[in-house]
């Protein structure tokens, strides 16, 4: 690549000076395909971390989608049904959500 200055004599006797600047094409293609290549870097980026999102979110919609299933069915027992098998209303919530830590301890009688 190299720069060059021309003195021009124009049709009315006028000197313009020009500035040229050479690029081999090899160096062009170099430059395109540079920017080509971080571009694509980036695109596969983004979609790697979109697919990761959306994974993410299946997961958590199925989640949620069992859980509101299970409450749905242990809302619709009666009081004694829930006891016979061993939980209380306010059971529901932490089995529907999988945290059995937050279930009360009942002494069976």
């Amino acid at each position: 690549m190299g720069v060059r200055d021309e003195c021009v004599l124009s049709p009315g006797r006028m000197v313009q000076f020009s500035r040229e600047i050479d690029m081999t094409s090899h160096a062009i293609r170099h430059i395109e395909t540079a920017a080509l290549s971080r571009r694509a870097a980036f695109l596969q980026t983004l979609a790697q971390r979109l697919r990761t999102a959306a994974g993410n979110l299946d997961t958590w919609l199925e989640t949620r989608r069992r859980a509101n299933a299970t409450r749905l069915v242990l809302n619709a027992l009666t009081d004694r049904e829930l006891r016979d098998i061993g939980l209380t209303r306010s059971d529901i919530e932490a089995i529907a959500t999988g945290n059995p830590s937050r279930m009360r301890v009942n002494p069976t009688s």
